[in-house]
């Protein structure tokens, strides 16, 4: 995405495979923490909006939400998703809730970004260490702020893996999403993503999708 000329003809590429529907980059992996809103970044987003292509927004710290309410205002036809929820601190402290919160329902104003509950583990320690209570607030704080339908249930396979198992996840969110309508939790486990991602149903059964 900072290689706008060679990003054009890569993009040009995948949309020729009906299986790539959004695109990803780990910020956590940049040693520039500013570097999405750098001139080369901003130019290979502005192609990803031009694309219609989704932005997978991944990172390992609450910190990089801060940067989503500039993204938005520049690129309002880019759809974002913040991957994990921006990684709540899940066992953490109030203070560290606060500041989560704060970033997360800024980014929230802004109609074009989603979220994806998911990777949703133990902020410290073992992965493994977290319960559904304590993943419920973050929960409800996401419901409250996107709504159903701008959150998406991720898998997060294969992490989640060493987080418990993937069954682990699926029947926590299941458990913490017992008491939406019948229609919402059907948004999140599902609906919006196929929105989001304009899936192809009929594709859906037959090939594994993936943002890249």
């Amino acid at each position: 995405l900072d290689d706008p000329g060679r990003a054009r003809a890569r993009l040009a590429a995948l949309r020729r495979d009906p299986h790539v529907v959004g695109v990803r980059t780990l910020l956590h992996e940049r040693s520039d923490p500013d570097w999405v809103l750098g001139p080369d970044a901003d130019a290979g987003l502005a192609l990803l909006a031009e694309a219609g292509l989704p932005f997978d927004y991944s990172t390992t710290s609450p910190a990089a939400l801060r940067h989503l309410a500039e993204l938005s205002a520049r690129h309002p036809a880019l759809r974002l998703v913040v991957d994990h929820l921006g990684k709540p601190p899940v066992g953490g402290g109030r203070e560290d809730r606060a500041e989560w919160h704060r970033l997360i329902a800024a980014a929230a104003k802004h109609p074009g970004v989603h979220a994806k509950l998911s990777g949703l583990y133990s902020a410290s320690g073992a992965l493994d260490a977290w319960t559904p209570d304590e993943v419920r607030p973050f929960v409800e704080d996401a419901l409250e702020l996107f709504g159903p339908e701008r959150l998406m249930y991720g898998g997060d396979w294969p992490i989640s893996l060493l987080a418990g198992g993937y069954a682990r996840t699926w029947e926590a969110m299941c458990e913490l999403l017992a008491p939406l309508a019948p229609d919402d939790r059907a948004a999140v486990l599902g609906g919006t993503a196929t929105r989001f991602y304009r899936l192809d149903p009929a594709l859906l059964n037959t090939a594994h999708h993936a943002a890249v």
